[in-house]
């Protein structure tokens, strides 16, 4: 595995990045990580810096579960040794590492910045620090290592924002006292959040945007663009005699099985009159019967992850549906000629992992799945997930297919 590590130098050593200095700091950090590239991590899936799963990696790296010092856990798959590089710092664009290129001046600044933040162990910077010499044996193999750091000289140009202006609604808030408490105005606001459509209509949990500053374009963009999940939605009764059972390994979501259809007839507890949206944009009305609500799931890990991002309203016990979570999801959908608040619910959880008023992203992880249900008891059901998908129309709860808040 020795021979792996060094070609993993080598290609490091002939890769342009934009601190060339930091080659010998962030190699040393990967010859700690991997083991000198002997983990099963790197020698399988080319990941020498233990790097987590997290949904900002699409496209650089895909999702594979890994079982680590501190348990299993979702970490990143790279296809190459270049693939991983370009990883590596894509991984350091997140935001729990904003500002690290204002501590790029040496490498021993730029470990001390995200060495805590890394790892929670006490001695890790100086394992690192102390793995220097043989990370530059590694690069000086291959040529002149470029190790000049900038003592005493500006760093090159960054975009970090030196603050963030996002405002999350709280209970009695208006656009008004929101303008006033941030020392602008309505119509500044209304300018700089074109998807309020009545201003006199904001509600608690929705983010607004207040001020734009230098930088925060990722951060600001990030509210709008979610990752559509791309899953289909069965919209037929489901189950294991027939065999139509849909299986899915999301990028996002993990390994999911749908064991139930959206809105599918039967095999659920009684529901009156309903109304929902199918994937062909039809809104129905559904007569009384022993109907699902949404669609039901399995996960594999159990690990239930958030199918888009937004703000908890709710999370607690809650009648039939056990420990249920609502979220207020970031975008709105479009419906006959109307931009709809939509919400998701996810029912009959084990553990809820969320409070209400929290910010949550896609594809965290907000529950442990469960078959919690009425009379605040564990295992009334078998272990599944209950998604209800929903946005209010006349003051009437309905219900939507969730493939359809992909073209949202």
């Amino acid at each position: 595995m020795a021979n792996l590590f060094e070609k993993l130098a080598k290609t490091y050593f002939n890769t342009e990045i934009e601190f060339p200095h930091l080659k010998e700091i962030t190699l040393a950090q990967w010859l700690l990580e991997s083991d000198r590239g002997r983990s099963e991590l790197a020698t399988k899936h080319f990941n020498f810096g233990g790097l987590k799963w997290r949904n900002e990696m699409v496209g650089f790296a895909t999702e594979v579960e890994y079982e680590a010092h501190d348990g299993v856990d979702s970490y990143c798959r790279f296809e190459s040794l270049e693939k991983f590089i370009k990883g590596y710092w894509r991984f350091m664009e997140r935001s729990p590492y904003a500002g690290w290129r204002s501590r790029a001046e040496s490498g021993e600044t730029y470990i001390k910045f995200i060495g805590p933040i890394y790892a929670q162990d006490a001695s890790y910077i100086q394992k690192i620090l102390d793995l220097r010499g043989e990370a530059k044996k590694y690069l000086s193999k291959f040529g002149q290592v470029s190790n000049s750091e900038r003592i005493g000289q500006p760093p090159q140009a960054w975009t970090d924002p030196g603050g963030v202006g996002l405002y999350v609604v709280k209970p009695g808030d208006t656009l008004f006292s929101i303008a006033e408490m941030n020392d602008t105005t309505v119509d500044q606001l209304l300018t700089l959040n074109p998807n309020i459509e009545n201003p006199n209509q904001i509600s608690a949990g929705q983010r607004i945007i207040i001020a734009r500053v230098v930088g925060d374009e990722e951060i600001i963009n990030s509210l709008e663009k979610e990752h559509p999940t791309g899953i289909e939605i069965p919209e037929v009764q489901l189950s294991a005699a027939l065999g139509n059972y849909k299986i899915v390994s999301h990028n996002i979501l993990g390994h999911i099985t749908i064991t139930g259809g959206f809105m599918e007839p039967h095999g659920h507890s009684w529901k009156g009159k309903l109304k929902a949206i199918f994937s062909d944009g039809k809104l129905k009305v559904l007569e009384p019967s022993d109907r699902n609500i949404g669609i039901d799931y399995f996960v594999a890990n159990s690990q239930v992850r958030a199918w888009y991002g937004g703000t908890v309203t709710k999370a607690g016990w809650e009648g039939g549906y056990g420990l249920r979570i609502h979220v207020q999801l970031d975008f709105k959908f479009p419906y006959q000629g109307k931009h709809h608040q939509v919400y998701q619910a996810y029912a009959h959880n084990q553990e809820i992992l969320v409070g209400r008023g929290q910010v949550v992203e896609q594809g965290q992880k907000i529950a442990i799945m469960g078959g919690s249900g009425k009379n605040q008891r564990q295992g009334v059901y078998d272990p599944h997930v209950d998604l209800s998908t929903y946005i209010f129309m006349g003051n009437e709860v309905v219900q939507v297919n969730p493939q359809l808040l992909d073209s949202a």
